[in-house]
């Protein structure tokens, strides 16, 4: 045989077109665009279909502390049917399907995700409204020894469960309710949250009983102001008062945290019905302005901090209610609450669950370190009574009453004057309500701004409230998943450092001292900082200089010099009772951030690119406004993070952060309650069509990917692994189509590199590079989910990098030959 007998045997098309074609025919994506459109639509309709499938999220234990790994078996459960995903599929196909598939693709996101951010908060991450924590009222105990250990104002047990404060009251002459040997101790309760529950709640001392004659006050008190529905058109006002009245100082905010305590009422033993006995007459609003200089000098727990932090606390307010028992001849009564500055300033007595006591300078230290400690953290309410003689006009309820920044000097001449000394014969007849009632003129009603502060003076401190948002089960398991699926769990927090690291902690988040970086930048100047004294836009004030009370006082009043300047330090406004204690931080930690991490956005890139990377690593990002979140977002994408943002679709402001995310999920968020007896809002009929909240969401959640209801049995995390495995899946599909045609292709240059006959047709090639490998590769995606998949890390986004750098270097010879010729 020789070669030259089949040596050029073949035609010249044979050798010159049908070899050629034969090789790269198999290479040529013909059919993988096709197949790669319906993988992705075959894939988003997956994840689709998981949003409408709620049983099979019932997968989360009773305890977030408990185990949170996901076996074998609860995956294998995830089975989706085909006529599930079939009109989905459709859908998505034909760009008819409702989630953005296209621009914004959430299989290609959520399986190569790296960080999952949350920009809001409330109704998300936490429960809608703040539950009580912790219940501070005083008592009264029989003297006994001093000991090293009650030196000190506080003394706090290992797990904080207990704050308890014992010394010896420094007026004890002039305490004619208690018994002189008596001592005073700051007692505090600690409540815990259901956390399947909004608003249920227990106390954790079970012989908490023992306390009921202190509780009971407070919990009348609860029903007769806070949770008084009749109440709420007249506080939703002040509030919008105030809220304005806010705006002239960046460092305070609106009195907008008064919350439902229903339950601490019930779990003290009162019913709903406890307000029939009682009619509502007048409601009275009083608040005054501070210097945020003045509280971060006296505010012993915030001279650490940095100055640029952004110190919040509430607005000085109390709201009173004036009612009247339907029985006992109509008695009049005023039950206050507010913030403990300035109710305290209006008490001169509390209630120790027996009888009245006069409270010291000592016991206002006591108050006031308490409330100091815990307003930085938690959102904390006081509560005060008194009876009255004479009701309030109804013109008076229309007037809101400023006080000035320093308003000691107001309560002075108001005070109810008490002899000096009292004998044991005639202390039980002051043991009534009858000295609370002090020098007033027994009258028809008040009508005057004078007698209306004078009402809301000589109060009784029943005791303080601590509020504080609880984090929900399913969060705090989803975080503790995602980590172990290392993917990075970002909380952008509006909120300061103080408070955004107590409820990190709730949320099992690090919250070490590198593992948060405040986004708000240096302050050079204060514009709106510096508060007024006075409020021009106040309806009615009371702007009394020290010289006009000093001639009243002198010449109106009968009360003995000596008695009033013994006690004068018992009357001290809060604020100048703080440099003679010492106290603990308010929580466990330091607060203050040590590690020198940047502050503020401007800081973060010179960080990243002169120090390290540890910007990228932190989990909580405090002092956020959604231009430093989007920024931050940014930044993350700009260093590879594939990032998915969840927020609210109740918050008009998340759109821009929606819009620069990789991808977004649109949370209808739990909305807080005014109480637990009140409906958020009430639902429309399909008649009258959506309600302007609904509208709303729909055009917040526009850029979303993925929008559903907080209440929905929708668990993120199944997402991700059927997202992961998906990916995987297609993943391997590719490999293996491009080995094929690969394969096939090589066959077919050897073949005819060495001249060989052709083994396979044009039409055979056809077949097996069109048929066959696309559905032998496709076969792959459904294969069943791999529990391993989430155990593996995702890599890092820099595909978009390494193109834009090689389409440059691509590009470059042919810049130089065109600028030679």
């Amino acid at each position: 045989m020789y070669v030259s007998d089949w040596v050029g045997s073949g035609t010249l098309i044979e050798m010159l077109i049908l070899a050629p074609i034969s090789v790269a025919l198999p290479l040529l994506p013909l059919i993988f665009p096709v197949s790669w459109i319906f993988l992705n639509a075959y894939g988003n309709a997956r994840i689709s279909a998981l949003l409408t499938v709620s049983s099979i999220y019932q997968t989360f234990v009773d305890d977030p502390f408990d185990d949170t790994d996901i076996g074998v078996k609860k995956l294998i459960e995830i089975h989706l049917k085909w006529s599930q995903v079939k009109k989905i599929f459709i859908n998505v196909l034909f760009g008819l399907h409702s989630d953005l598939s296209r621009s914004a693709n959430i299989l290609h996101v959520l399986g190569s995700v790296s960080a999952l951010c949350c920009v809001d908060k409330k109704g998300i991450l936490s429960w809608p409204n703040p539950t009580a924590e912790k219940v501070f009222f005083l008592r009264s105990v029989e003297d006994v020894p001093p000991s090293p250990s009650e030196n000190s104002l506080d003394r706090h047990s290992e797990n904080g469960d207990v704050f308890e404060a014992i010394d010896r009251p420094i007026d004890t002459e002039h305490q004619h309710h208690c018994d002189s040997s008596s001592q005073t101790v700051a007692e505090v309760l600690d409540l815990t949250h259901d956390r399947n529950c909004p608003f249920r709640l227990h106390f954790d001392d079970k012989g908490w009983k023992q306390h009921l004659p202190s509780l009971k006050p407070l919990g009348l008190a609860i029903l007769l102001n806070t949770c008084n529905m009749n109440t709420q058109d007249h506080y939703t006002q002040f509030c919008s008062h105030v809220t304005c009245e806010a705006l002239y100082n960046e460092d305070l905010v609106p009195v907008t945290n008064r919350r439902c305590l229903c339950e601490l009422a019930k779990q003290i033993g009162f019913a709903d019905s406890a307000q029939n006995i009682f009619s509502l007459e007048q409601q009275l609003s009083t608040f005054r302005h501070v210097q945020p200089e003045t509280v971060r000098r006296d505010i012993k727990f915030a001279r650490s901090l940095a100055l640029a932090t952004k110190l919040k606390f509430p607005f000085p307010h109390m709201v009173a209610v004036v009612v009247k028992e339907k029985a006992n001849r109509g008695a009049l009564q005023l039950f206050s609450q507010g913030t403990a500055d300035i109710v305290l300033d209006s008490c001169i007595e509390f209630w120790d669950g027996k009888e009245l006591c006069t409270l010291s300078t000592t016991d206002r230290k006591k108050v006031q370190d308490f409330y100091q400690r815990t307003s930085l953290t938690a959102y904390c309410t006081a509560f005060a009574y008194r009876p009255l003689t004479r009701n309030v006009s109804s013109n008076l309820t229309q007037v809101y009453l400023e006080l000035p920044a320093d308003s000691s000097h107001l309560y002075l001449p108001n005070r109810s004057p008490t002899p000096l000394t009292w004998s044991g014969g005639i202390l039980g007849h002051f043991q009534s309500t009858d000295s609370l009632l002090g020098n007033e003129h027994v009258e028809d009603e008040v009508s005057d701004i004078d007698g209306c502060f004078q009402l809301q003076c000589n109060q009784v401190f029943i005791g303080m409230v601590t509020m504080q948002y609880q984090a929900q089960t399913d969060m705090v398991q989803l975080i503790e998943q995602l980590e172990r699926a290392c993917i990075r769990f970002v909380h952008f927090s509006k909120e300061n450092e103080l408070r955004s690291r107590v409820f990190s902690e709730k949320m099992g988040l690090e919250s070490g001292w590198n593992c948060h970086i405040s986004l708000l930048s240096e302050r050079t100047s204060g514009t709106l900082s510096r508060s007024r004294a006075m409020s021009m836009s106040a309806p009615s004030a009371i702007n009394l200089s020290v010289n006009k009370i000093e001639n009243d006082f002198n010449s109106g009043e009968n009360i003995d010099d000596d008695g009033l300047n013994s006690n004068c330090d018992g009357w001290q406004s809060l604020s100048c009772l703080t440099d003679s204690t010492e106290q603990s931080a308010p929580v466990n930690f330091d607060m203050s951030n040590r590690a020198k991490l940047p502050r503020g956005i401007d800081k973060i890139r010179p960080h990243l690119e002169q120090v390290d990377n540890v910007p990228l690593l932190v989990s909580l990002f405090t002092d956020c406004t959604p231009s430093t979140t989007k920024e931050m977002i940014s930044i993350m994408q700009d260093y590879g993070e594939v990032v998915c943002v969840m927020g609210s679709s109740a918050n008009a402001d998340n759109i821009g952060i929606f819009l620069q995310a990789n991808a977004c999920l649109a949370v209808q968020p739990q909305y807080p309650q005014v109480c637990q007896k009140v409906s958020v809002f009430q639902p429309t009929t399909f008649n009258q069509g959506p309600s302007p909240i609904q509208f709303s969401q729909k055009l917040n959640s526009v850029p979303c990917s993925i929008s559903f209801n907080k209440e929905d049995s929708v668990s993120i995390f199944h997402l991700v692994l059927e997202s992961r495995h998906l990916m995987q899946a297609i993943w391997n599909c590719v490999q293996y189509w491009i080995c094929c045609v690969i394969t096939l292709g090589s066959v077919q240059l050897v073949n005819t590199f060495f001249m060989l006959p052709p083994i396979f047709t044009i039409g055979q090639l056809l077949w097996i590079s069109c048929i066959v490998i696309p559905l032998l590769s496709l076969s792959m995606v459904a294969n069943p989910t791999d529990p391993a998949v989430m155990q593996k890390a995702t890599d890092k986004n820099h595909c978009l990098v390494n193109f834009e750098k090689y389409r440059i270097l691509r590009s470059q010879p042919s810049w130089k030959l065109i600028t030679a010729f």
